[in-house]
């Protein structure tokens, strides 16, 4: 059965609203330039919230424009450069994760301590950029130990949060079953009949001019930021300020 065009305008107003606009969705290609980026947003999206998880991305690539203009990529030693430049975890939320941030909002998490576990365990393994990350998957031996390593900092939704890095630093893109997999969680709260639908993420992403691969990392990272944050995990985290609009943003 053909797709009723009212059901789809209603999941494209849906993912509009939901996901924001698409400038501000995580693309493929920049963050398979930037293994930091992923790790950032990896992690912070584990935090359970979309809003910080896109201003905290957003705060570090801005920071890295400011300090290191001339520097196209960005790799898990520059990310970990940051954090000696800021003095400490704590300070890195504030100096890093809220780069030029005027106003903020007092419920919002920075997981800094997690990105910079998460850093200091891949560079451990001699994991500076994408390709090192891409190199040690493909043998089960060194993926035990990435795995291991990421594990040791992402103790809550793991395999949730390992698909996304893999995705979001195009070690393993996702087929068009995946791509339905992750998505339909998302489908299923909009047009429940539909989420099952093998051309619904297609037909989306060319409505909202955009990739597959993009709708589904955002999607992705929406689903991993609107979990219940049950866990108390607080000593991985840095509770602070967090903005909620660009429009506060110092230019």
């Amino acid at each position: 059965m053909d797709l009723p065009a009212y059901t789809l305008d209603r999941v494209v107003t849906e993912c509009h609203y939901r996901l924001g606009a698409t400038s501000s969705w995580a693309h493929a290609g920049a963050y398979r330039e930037s293994l930091a980026l992923c790790i950032v947003d990896a992690v912070q999206s584990s935090a359970g919230n979309y809003p910080a998880t896109i201003g905290v991305v957003d705060r570090f690539a801005a920071y890295q424009r400011h300090t290191n203009p001339a520097h196209t990529s960005c790799g898990v030693r520059d990310l970990l450069r940051t954090f000696e430049e800021a003095g400490s975890a704590a300070s890195w939320a504030g100096k890093v994760g809220m780069f030029r941030r005027r106003h903020h909002s007092p419920t919002q998490i920075v997981k800094s301590r997690s990105i910079q576990r998460a850093a200091e365990a891949l560079y451990s393994l001699r994991i500076d950029s994408t390709a090192d990350l891409a190199a040690m998957y493909p043998c089960s031996e060194t993926r035990a130990l990435v795995v291991r390593a990421w594990r040791s900092v992402i103790n809550h939704d793991f395999t949730s949060s390992w698909d996304y890095l893999l995705a979001l630093s195009g070690v393993r893109s996702p087929d068009p079953a995946t791509s339905l997999a992750v998505c339909r969680r998302f489908f299923a709260g909009i047009a429940p009949r539909w989420k099952d639908d093998p051309y619904l993420v297609d037909e989306v992403a060319h409505r909202m001019s955009t990739s597959v691969e993009d709708l589904t990392l955002a999607i992705h990272r929406w689903s991993a930021s609107n979990r219940v944050f049950a866990d108390q995990d607080l000593e991985n985290s840095q509770f602070v300020i967090m903005p909620w609009t660009a429009a506060t943003e110092l230019n």
